[in-house]
């Protein structure tokens, strides 16, 4: 676990593979193997069948540790991944020591004995695998070292017990995350920020549509105030939407005329940029109706719809947008004149799944469809020909 890293020479204060067991621990026991008995476990397993194939066949960054947490064998991906040509310098380290973590060398017991040990994820699992006989995984945050820098890693470390000829060994199973970490904190920085600017947007906004009722400057004011709550709530529903976890996203159901919904709709498709050279048809019910929904939730699912039959339709081309009120629902369909093919008409609402081929891109129709059932109790679906084109529909319970 990495927190005020030491100089990479307090490394060489580690215990050497085979001495005996040193005094004082802050977590993890700092009993080793001296030299003589673990050449003797060395010379026991380092022939065994079945570890010689598990090494060779798992894929990733494998190691085999024994009860006191020494290494007795490391497959071909570790070793590269370390940098190191020969296992044979690793032999009887501890994973900190191999990895070079800082904190392996703050205690005459090294790796898993010092005050930074029990909250390092590597060493917990290691533990829980030694002592409750199960297996374990946790992140582990750790600084080694490369040369004379420090680099920030960040791992998943699974251990499993396993019993061996009567003695009890661990499998140690490695993913470096760094970069999926790096991406995450990134993502939840970026949202943190511009959630920051927007709050400070929405108290001026509030401040000046208020401040002269009936100027034309207020009125500006209030439809910037309008679409900042929008962009407020939108950036709360794509941090649910990036992650998939919508359980605890708490809809604010309202009641929401169908004129109100189409013109909202109207605005948002009428400055993007696939709707330049092509017409917009909407067909609005007779009567008046409300629904009762979450019009940002709402405008998403039928936005997604709208801009993804006009990024289909060709220049001149027209997209028609309705609303059909039955019994029990409303309705809401749109039609372009564009088929879409089987092979992608089957893979249309998966996740991450686009027929742009760009990285990013695949969350338009599964947020309709994420949005549109789980979030809002209706149904998604499509149907395309070509005789009669394609209409994305969304049936919304009254």
């Amino acid at each position: 676990m990495l927190t005020n890293p030491v100089h990479p020479q307090s490394l060489d204060r580690a215990p050497a593979p085979g001495t005996a067991q040193p005094a004082g621990t802050h977590f993890a026991s700092a009993e080793r193997l001296d030299e003589q008995q673990l050449n003797e476990q060395l010379a026991q397993i380092c022939d065994h069948p079945v570890l010689g194939t598990l090494l060779k066949t798992v894929g990733g960054l494998v190691a085999v540790l024994n009860e006191h947490r020494q290494i007795l064998a490391i497959n071909e991906s570790l070793l590269g991944y370390l940098g190191i040509g020969s296992a044979d310098t690793l032999l009887g380290l501890r994973l900190g020591e191999a990895l070079r973590c800082p904190h392996a060398g703050e205690m005459a017991g090294g790796c898993g004995t010092s005050k930074y040990c029990s909250t390092c994820g590597a060493a917990v699992a290691q533990a829980v695998a030694l002592h409750h006989h199960r297996s374990a995984e946790r992140l582990c945050a750790v600084d080694v070292m490369r040369g004379d820098k420090l680099r920030p890693l960040f791992l998943r470390v699974r251990a499993t017990p396993l019993e061996l000829d009567g003695r009890q060994l661990i499998l140690v199973f490695i993913e470096d995350v760094s970069q999926l970490q790096q991406s995450a904190l990134a993502e939840r920085a970026f949202h943190h920020d511009l959630n920051n600017t927007l709050t400070s947007l929405l108290c001026a906004s509030e401040a000046l549509a208020t401040a002269q009722p009936g100027d034309p400057a207020a009125t500006s004011a209030a439809e910037v105030l309008h679409l900042t709550k929008r962009v407020v709530r939108e950036l709360e529903l794509q941090r649910q939407l990036i992650s998939a976890t919508v359980d605890n996203l708490r809809p604010l159901h309202t009641a929401t005329p169908l004129d109100t919904l189409f013109e909202e709709l109207r605005r948002l498709i009428s400055h993007h940029p696939s709707s330049r050279g092509k017409r917009t048809t909407i067909t609005r019910p007779q009567a008046a109706t409300t629904v009762r929904a979450e019009s940002t939730l709402l405008l998403r699912v039928l936005g997604n719809m709208a801009l993804n039959a006009l990024e289909a339709t060709q220049p001149d081309g027209e997209i028609r947008i309705k609303a059909e009120i039955t019994p029990s629902a409303v309705i809401f369909q749109v039609w372009n004149e564009t088929p879409i093919p089987p092979e992608i008409a089957r893979r249309i609402f998966q996740r991450n799944f686009s027929t742009k081929g760009i990285l990013g891109r695949g969350l338009g129709t599964f947020a309709m469809k994420l949005i549109g059932e789980q979030l809002l109790g209706g149904s998604v679906g499509f149907s395309s020909s070509a005789l009669e084109g394609t209409t994305f529909y969304f049936s919304l319970p009254i």
